[in-house]
């Protein structure tokens, strides 16, 4: 026997019997995905539109405690490898269906008109379950009124969802087109930046902070209050490591705009890279207690942490980050480095002495990474009570439910796990499985090419593409 799997027999499983239950069910978030919006018509020129829009909505309602939204870059990618890229814009029942493939329970889709300085922008929110359009909703104003727009129209949503959201104090006085347009380039160009350390590819891309600090420079000029001009004019400061205008600036734009998430991030960062620990680590915390549903303080802390060698700190961080939205890769994978190194079982057992809420989940990550699943006992019950929003304990959790036969409650967690992390493979793998039994060999062939793009290593292709078509002969 591996030492691992000894240690799952003799010193896990006797822990978890003694593991306090919690009692109620986990609160549950809505899944809602966004489709980039049409832009039949719009000049060239404003094409753009028909993704900033999108954005600034899946920005607004990621605000709210309420939702979940599936990464658009992932979901654009997923429908055009299923060929729905086309009728998913023109049709509601393929938005719904593209959707429901992805856990979502919600679409949102929308559309931009431009006449002449005049702009309109539609949103139509759509049930995944029954194809139903709940609601349609507009916002109108000139082109110089973009932000005024993208507020107007992310409420209406908000409210038609029935949710709360927190709108930043940004500057929503009238604007050029063309200072719209700088700003969207500056965050294009600021989209791969890490959220904590410097850019390691900082040297060669000097001729893009030059020109990031230019636009920042104009729109500074032109709109003396506008908080983002501040914001990104201190974000390439700092990756051209001149620390003193990262300084100012990052102050300036706190000044402006005291309850931005992005800005509290930079903060934490600029004073990571000048060695303020302790400041980084108060501006963070700041960071998680404004903004608790975002995963990337949550993530940076463990970063810090785990530099500072407060290991256990760091799992709980990095625990909470993979809970939240948008969920951050690196959290995962520096929580699996650490498990699985050889100190990972001796960490395990000190969690759960130390940090004993964190324990449940860390170690379900550990019994998965292992294929030691079924060692678990209810082990993976309670992360998710500890955890109510930690995809991987809904996963394990219909694994075993699957191995029991109990194929309906198998169904229902993986779904669970599905809303939660719609990008992870082998949950779509397990509900693949479960279509292609219940003779809905298209569902499930979709599940598995959804598997197929995601995984990063896949040994059962030919196994899955025989299912398929024994599915399709039984049909």
């Amino acid at each position: 026997m591996k030492k691992s799997a000894a240690f799952f027999t003799i010193v896990l499983v006797p822990l978890i019997q003694s593991w306090p239950a919690r009692s109620g069910s986990p609160p549950r978030l809505t899944t809602v995905a966004v489709t980039e919006f049409r832009t039949d018509g719009v000049p060239p020129g404003l094409q753009a539109l028909g993704k900033s829009f999108p954005d600034a909505l899946i920005t607004e309602l990621g605000r709210s405690r309420a939702v979940r939204i599936v990464e658009r870059e992932f979901y654009e990618k997923i429908v055009a490898e299923l060929n729905l890229q086309q009728s998913a814009l023109i049709d509601d029942r393929s938005k719904a269906q593209s959707g429901r493939l992805l856990g979502a329970r919600l679409v949102v889709a929308g559309a931009i008109s431009v006449l002449k300085e005049n702009l309109v922008a539609r949103a139509r929110l759509i049930s995944v379950e029954n194809n139903e359009v709940l609601g349609d909703v507009e916002a109108a104003g000139t082109l110089d009124n973009i932000f005024s727009i993208q507020k107007s129209l992310a409420r209406q949503v908000a409210a038609k969802l029935a949710i709360q959201i927190k709108l930043p104090a940004l500057e929503v006085s009238p604007m050029t087109i063309n200072a719209y347009q700088d700003l969207e380039h500056l965050r294009a160009l600021a989209g791969d930046l890490p959220i904590l350390g410097l850019d390691p590819a900082r040297a060669r891309k000097k001729s893009d902070y030059v020109l990031a600090l230019s636009l920042c420079d104009k729109l500074a000029a032109a709109y003396p209050q506008l908080a983002p001009a501040r914001y990104y004019r201190a974000l390439f400061s700092l990756h051209q490591e001149d620390f003193a205008a990262a300084d100012t600036e990052s102050q300036i734009a706190q000044q402006l705009d005291p309850d931005d998430l992005e800005t509290l991030l930079l903060r934490g960062n600029f004073l990571a890279a000048t060695n303020d620990r302790k400041g980084a680590v108060a501006a963070l915390r700041e960071a998680k207690e404004k903004f608790p549903e975002d995963s990337r303080a949550w993530y940076a802390l463990g970063v810090l942490y785990l530099e500072a060698g407060a290991k256990l700190e760091a799992i709980a961080a990095y625990l909470a980050a993979i809970e939240r939205q948008p969920l951050i890769a690196e959290a995962e994978a520096n929580l699996q480095t650490m498990l699985e190194s050889a100190e990972g079982l001796a960490l395990l057992a000190r969690l759960k002495e130390k940090k004993p809420e964190a324990y449940p989940a860390a170690a379900v990550f550990y019994a998965f990474w292992k294929n030691a699943g079924n060692r678990l006992g209810d082990l993976a019950e309670r992360a998710m009570n500890a955890f109510p929003n930690l995809y991987l304990g809904y996963y394990m959790q219909g694994v075993l439910a699957r191995d029991r036969q109990q194929y309906d409650e198998a169904a229902t967690l993986f779904q669970a796990c599905l809303e939660l992390r719609p990008s992870f493979p082998e949950v779509h793998r397990e509900l693949g499985l479960l279509a292609l039994s219940a003779k809905r060999c298209t569902e499930g062939a979709q599940h598995f090419k959804v598997y197929l793009n995601t995984a990063n290593f896949v040994d059962d292709y030919a196994a899955l593409e025989e299912q398929v078509q024994r599915c399709q002969k039984r049909r």
